[in-house]
């Protein structure tokens, strides 16, 4: 005997209502009940799994960032973003191009030394925190960038 599937189709594959019924979700549950070979629940699970799979929503958390602070360059702009979990983004915008120097810091009194993970900006390495900029010191040019937002503790 045929079994009749949830939309009433005799011997009808499951692919052909599914698409149908996915949104019926007691049919869905049902149809799920109803497969007792493992390649038809592939076929009828693979859409439902891509589906879930494809959003815009980030996969990991957003960093919060502590310190934020940037100015304008003569052909783009110069960030430093400054993260709570001891990480940071040195970031130089041209026109074309972006160049990102990431790595950890250290802070000492009102001195933030950075880490970089690869190459070191002409920047340099160290920086003074005052109350409206960020001023490094050991680079090839003085580098100084105005605070936006800053939540380190004083």
């Amino acid at each position: 005997m045929i079994k009749k599937s949830p939309t009433g189709h005799k011997g009808k594959p499951l692919i052909s209502f599914f698409i149908r019924d996915l949104l019926k979700w007691p049919v869905f549950v049902n149809t799920l009940l109803q497969i007792n070979k493992p390649f038809d629940l592939i076929i009828f699970l693979f859409p439902v799994l891509c589906c879930c799979g494809c959003s815009n929503e980030k996969k990991e958390q957003e960093k919060k960032p502590v310190l934020l602070a940037d100015r304008e360059a003569p052909l783009g702009w110069v960030y430093l973003k400054v993260y709570e979990d001891k990480t940071f983004d040195f970031v130089l915008t041209g026109l074309r191009d972006k160049t990102d120097y990431p790595g950890t810091y250290r802070i000492s009194k009102d001195t933030i030394f950075f880490s970089y993970t690869d190459s070191i900006p002409k920047a340099g390495k160290t920086a003074i925190i005052t109350e409206h900029s960020v001023s490094y010191l050991d680079g090839d040019y003085p580098e100084s960038v105005v605070i936006t937002l800053n939540k380190l503790a004083k």
